[in-house]
């Protein structure tokens, strides 16, 4: 029985080894990327105007870029 155990702990440990890189990795990376997307739609909004779409997704860009701020700061504290 003690063996079953460890053979589940082992596979997930290799899971949360994995969510952790997706959720959590690289993020510098991502931030950048947020940065460049917002950027690219201020552009867009000076030359042509936004359309509704545009500025509900510039809109949930902030906020995940807000929400990688918040962490990698939490990040750091800790």
């Amino acid at each position: 029985m003690g063996f079953v155990l460890k053979e589940k702990l082992r596979g997930l440990k290799a899971r949360l080894k994995e969510w952790n890189k997706v959720e959590f990795g690289n993020v510098e990376g991502r931030l950048k990327k947020l940065v460049e997307d917002i950027q690219d739609l201020d552009v867009r909004g000076e030359i042509t105007g936004l359309d509704p779409q545009e500025v509900i997704l510039r809109k949930a860009l902030f906020d995940d870029f807000w929400k990688l701020q918040k962490f990698r700061e939490a990040s750091i504290v800790q």
